[in-house]
């Protein structure tokens, strides 16, 4: 899954700091070949050439790879800005905006929690069955850029107008 960075938004002073970033927003972007690329072919000595062809003409014109695509488009909101750990607009790299807005997600990321001793247990769940499934955010978002895909390779829907 590729990251893209579309803009960042920023405030000229925030903070007694100048150039804050405050807001990120991306894309993350998927897609796998439909078709692969064609290269040109050309009529060659011992070609049967058709009527106005010759050697050197163009037999087969050239195709570009086809792909299917899906993306996750949103935004992040960057926390208040730390005067010691500190980058201004004008010197952040896309590295650092990428990292930013991964590190947002992680922070929705959830370990697994089991029950234990002590816990109100509900009926039918005992000390060690699982309380929270664990969540990987950024793992969720790709399974769902997955399931885009292959729903555009083998459609189990569709839409329009009969009468079209």
């Amino acid at each position: 899954m590729e990251t893209r960075i579309n803009t960042i938004d920023r405030v000229i002073s925030k903070d007694g700091l100048d150039d804050v970033c405050q807001t990120i927003h991306y894309t993350f972007y998927k897609e796998k070949e439909k078709t692969a690329a064609v290269a040109e072919v050309l009529y060659e000595d011992g070609d049967e050439l058709p009527e106005g062809k010759e050697v050197g003409d163009v037999k087969t014109d050239e195709a570009s790879a086809t792909y299917y695509s899906a993306s996750n488009i949103g935004t992040v909101s960057l926390d208040s800005p730390d005067a010691d750990n500190f980058t201004a607009y004008a010197d952040v790299t896309e590295a650092n905006a990428i990292s930013w807005c991964k590190a947002k997600f992680k922070l929705k990321d959830i370990d697994e929690v089991k029950y234990k001793d002590g816990d109100d247990i509900p009926e039918g769940k005992e000390i060690g069955d699982v309380k929270i499934k664990a969540h990987d955010e950024l793992a969720s978002i790709e399974a769902s850029l997955d399931a885009q895909i292959a729903e555009q390779e083998t459609p189990t829907k569709g839409k329009g107008k009969p009468w079209s």
